[in-house]
């Protein structure tokens, strides 16, 4: 089993910061028009913000590990609810991989995997570097 690639740190804190930047310079506006009375309050929201963002950063990362061989791809994700999904090859309809403007600048690619032949669930693999996207695609293919 294989972690995603290290970057994914990278695209998810650019993507966190493209949310957050905007959110400090709005709230900061706010802060400035509220009665003291509610400064408090205010502060705390921010700070529950704030504090959330670094498990939306790092949790993937930390706990989704993959592997695939000739026989299918195998998913295990999440924690302290763990979910390992194993989907043989012949059931997966298609693999889209694809390149936000982000990962594009760090060299990585998200693949999807669409499983069955009505799209009933996908799997979903982040920051994949180009030759893990190959090797997938081409077991894929055979």
């Amino acid at each position: 089993m294989q972690r995603n690639d290290a970057r994914m740190l990278g695209v998810r804190f650019v993507g966190a910061m493209l949310t957050y930047v905007p959110f400090m310079l709005i709230q900061g506006s706010v802060a400035a028009l509220l009665p003291p009375f509610w400064a408090l309050p205010w502060t705390i929201l921010v700070v529950y913000y704030s504090v959330t963002r670094v498990p939306y950063v790092v949790a993937d990362w930390a706990t989704t590990r993959w592997s695939a061989d000739e026989h299918g791809l195998r998913l295990r994700s999440g924690w302290p609810l763990r979910s390992d999904v194993t989907v043989p090859w012949h059931d997966m309809g298609s693999l889209h991989a694809q390149q936000s403007y982000v990962a594009r600048l760090f060299g990585v690619h998200r693949l999807t995997a669409v499983v069955g032949a009505e799209s009933r669930s996908t799997l979903v693999l982040e920051a994949l570097t180009a030759a893990d996207v190959q090797r997938l695609t081409a077991w894929h293919a055979a």
